[in-house]
């Protein structure tokens, strides 16, 4: 949570260091898996996403195959795109968090193709479910990535109303680490307001 912190406050380097110091059984992977959302939603570099990624696609193959947010990350970053789109995708109907994960692909699928409105209606219909229970403290669970993404995409092509829309969804935190993508949210819908 601090990480968080940290990045909202515009501290990388403090962040990094915390991550360095982390430890533990989970230490590595939680480590790793900030290096890599971070990087996909393009608010910060926390060290050597090659190197991440390619730990955390090893912890997936060897593993049960069940963490959406390892498959969601991985394809976003173009890491064995299809494999993991494919993986994400057979897990979406397990939950609310991989479904909306799985949307997000779809909706970054859109962006490519310059279909900012189907992204946007997939980011739209993502963002209002997520697991309540794990959105607190989860890396990715309360959607801050797609929330962000959708505010970014609204306001540059002036959508107004989904604008106010994905920037309201900042106003209080449904996730700790939202407050990740604040310093971003702030200038975003500050230009973005209406009037």
């Amino acid at each position: 949570m601090a990480v968080a912190a940290d990045l909202a406050a515009s501290w990388p380097d403090s962040a990094r260091t915390l991550l360095a110091g982390a430890t533990g059984a989970w230490a590595a992977e939680e480590r790793d898996l900030w290096v890599l959302v971070v990087r996909a939603a393009r608010v910060a570099t926390l060290g050597d996403a090659t190197a991440a990624a390619d730990r955390v696609s090893a912890r997936v193959r060897a593993g049960a195959d069940t963490d959406a947010v390892a498959h969601w990350v991985l394809a976003r970053l173009g890491v064995e795109s299809r494999r993991h789109t494919v993986a994400l995708a057979r897990l979406a109907p397990r939950g609310p968090v991989a479904a909306s994960l799985t949307a997000d692909l779809q909706a970054q699928e859109a962006l490519q193709r310059g279909d900012t409105t189907r992204a946007l209606r997939l980011w739209d219909g993502a963002t209002r479910r997520y697991a309540v229970m794990s959105a607190p403290f989860g890396l990715v669970a309360s959607l801050w990535p797609l929330r962000l993404d959708m505010a970014r995409v609204a306001v540059a092509r002036n959508d107004t109303a989904t604008a106010v829309r994905a920037c309201g969804t900042f106003e209080t935190l449904i996730g700790y680490v939202d407050q990740v993508a604040q310093p971003e949210i702030e200038r975003l819908c500050r230009k973005g307001a209406p009037g």
